[in-house]
């Protein structure tokens, strides 16, 4: 057992000492030396190619709504049973709106609305407001005064059999829906038949929520694509102007339709019409400068130049999308930050 372990620590000592004499004669009896290894980094150029590419770049909408002109209910109190309008519709001077308990009630186009009961001997501005509707309606044939006459009366007592009501010579405010324009689209109705009508006062119709304005900008970070846009709205695509502003008529009812008042500020996406010529470089060959400016650096005979670019988006996988400044087959510098000295833009 002794001579065993003895002969196997022997063994050991020989398997070190040897390669350290070996190595030892070589640095000794030799003119060779080992170099350090020169980690230097060096140009890495390659070539870009050009391609067609849709993309979209996020964006930010920001919208403010028009307030809504309405109809006021003209009754203090009373049962709808006829509704005459929904929406869609537009309410011009003359036509039923609605009716309750049993009475219909019409639009009126006229300066201000009517406030009062007005019977034989009124006089007015709403007598006279009264009758040019009257004469307007073939209903008077007299020229309008302020002074409600008996004529005037008896075109009354037409308009009160027309509408359902009692026959009667005065007329009664209540059956009339003041109309504040020549006309009105129907958006909403706060009338549905059985109810009770809105009192005086209160909303009857209220015309669609228009947007009044309508503001598009790029999220922070990127650039609008170039070419034909459109802007996609909860996956509704919105053709954009030629400036890239919601502008035209078309979008501004299209996007009155996708929102509700309650959206004033809307995160959407930005894209393309068609697909767009583009330059793919990596990403690490684009290098920034002042205000914003990227650029590349190109192989040059004696060097490399600076060459201004526009980049559109970069990828997941490192690829810059050029729109400008690159064509295809130039070669570029992908390390410029690992080999010039300053290699941001000028």
């Amino acid at each position: 057992m002794i001579r065993r372990a003895l002969g196997i620590a022997t063994l050991a000592s020989v398997l070190v000492l040897v390669p350290v004499a070996a190595l030892w004669g070589i640095r000794s009896f030799t003119d060779e030396r080992v170099e350090g290894i020169d980690l230097a980094p060096r140009p890495v150029v390659m070539a870009v190619d050009a391609t067609e590419e849709d993309f979209s770049v996020p964006g930010q909408l920001q919208v403010s709504w028009e307030a809504p002109r309405t109809l006021r209910s003209p009754v203090p109190q009373g049962i709808v049973t006829k509704v005459y309008v929904r929406r869609g519709d537009r309410i011009g001077d003359g036509d039923r709106v609605l009716q309750v308990d049993g009475v219909d009630r019409i639009a009126v186009r006229t300066e201000s609305p009517f406030y009062r009961p007005l019977h034989v001997g009124s006089r007015g501005e709403d007598v006279v407001a009264l009758e040019r509707w009257l004469v307007a309606r073939e209903l008077l044939d007299d020229d309008a005064d302020d002074y409600y006459g008996t004529a005037t009366g008896a075109a009354v007592e037409i308009l009160s059999v027309a509408l359902g009501a009692e026959r009667t010579t005065e007329f009664a405010a209540e059956w009339i829906v003041w109309l504040p324009a020549e006309s009105l689209d129907v958006g909403s109705v706060a009338a549905s038949i059985g109810s009770m009508a809105p009192p005086l006062g209160e909303d009857l119709i209220a015309e669609p929520r228009r947007i009044r304005r309508a503001d598009l900008a790029v999220s922070e970070g990127f650039t609008a694509p170039p070419g034909d846009l459109v802007m996609v709205v909860r996956d509704t695509r919105v053709a954009l102007g030629l400036d890239g502003s919601v502008t035209t008529p078309e979008a501004v009812v299209l996007l009155g339709e996708l929102l509700s008042p309650e959206d004033t500020v809307i995160g959407v996406e930005i894209a393309t019409l068609r697909p767009v010529q583009v330059v793919r470089a990596p990403v690490t060959a684009v290098m920034s400068g002042g205000e914003g400016s990227l650029c590349v650096w190109l192989d040059a005979t004696d060097g490399f130049e600076e060459r201004k670019v526009v980049v559109v988006s970069s990828t997941v996988s490192g690829v810059a999308l050029v729109t400008d400044g690159l064509v295809s087959g130039d070669r570029v510098l992908v390390n410029p930050a690992s080999i010039l000295l300053d290699p941001t833009c000028t």
